[in-house]
C-alpha cells in the first residue's frame, strides 16, 4: 500500500512527495521498468496492475505481480544499481515517479524528511525480505506459494501427557 511505503512520513510529507512525483501513464504491454537500466526513482502504482519479468536468454519469466498502492525501484533506488527485472503494465497504469533530485530537493528543504523517508523505505524493503523468504521456504518445502497463514494456537494436549516438556520433570530433580 502506498500508505505502508510511506508510513513513517507525515500527512504533509506525502502530500508533498506525491504531489510532486512525476505521473505517468502506461497502456497493457508498456514497459514501466527495463531490465538492465539504472534506476534513480522509486515508482508507486497509483492504478492498474503490472507482472514483473526476469529475462534468462530468450526465457521471459514473471517472478511478481503488482497492484495499486505497491511500490517497486526501491532497491535500485537505494543501491544505484540496475534494475534486476522489468516491470510491464497488465491493463493501463498510472504511476507515481518519485526521483532522487526529488527526495534530496525535500531532505534540502526539511532535514528530518530525511529520516522520515529512509525509515519509511528500511520497512517497506524489511517486509518484502519478510514475504520473499517466507514464499521462498514454502515453494522449497512444499512446492508451492503460501496464500494466507494461519494464526498461531495453543498446541492441543496431547492425551495422556500432561503437556509441558520432557524436560520439565528432569528439571524438577
Amino acid at each position: 500500500m502506498v500508505s505502508d511505503f510511506l508510513k513513517f512520513l507525515t500527512d504533509e510529507d506525502r502530500q508533498v512527495l506525491l504531489g510532486n512525483a512525476t505521473m505517468k501513464n502506461f497502456e497493457p504491454e508498456d514497459v514501466i521498468v527495463t531490465q538492465g537500466e539504472t534506476q534513480e526513482a522509486i515508482y508507486v502504482l497509483e492504478s492498474g496492475e503490472a507482472r514483473v519479468e526476469k529475462q534468462h536468454g530468450d526465457l521471459s519469466v514473471e517472478i511478481s505481480r503488482f497492484e495499486a498502492g505497491d511500490v517497486f525501484g526501491e532497491m535500485g533506488f537505494v543501491e544505484g544499481f540496475d534494475a534486476s527485472a522489468s516491470v510491464i503494465a497488465d491493463e493501463p497504469c498510472k504511476v507515481h515517479v518519485i526521483s532522487n533530485d526529488l527526495v534530496q530537493k525535500l531532505i534540502d528543504g526539511d532535514p528530518g524528511f530525511y529520516g522520515r523517508f529512509y525509515h519509511s523505505l528500511a520497512h517497506t524493503l524489511s517486509q518484502r525480505l519478510r514475504d520473499t523468504t517466507v514464499d521462498s521456504i514454502a515453494e522449497f518445502s512444499w512446492g508451492s506459494r503460501v496464500i494466507e497463514r494461519e494464526p498461531e494456537t495453543e498446541p492441543e494436549e496431547v492425551p495422556g501427557w500432561g503437556g509441558g516438556s520432557p524436560f520439565d520433570d528432569a528439571a524438577k530433580s
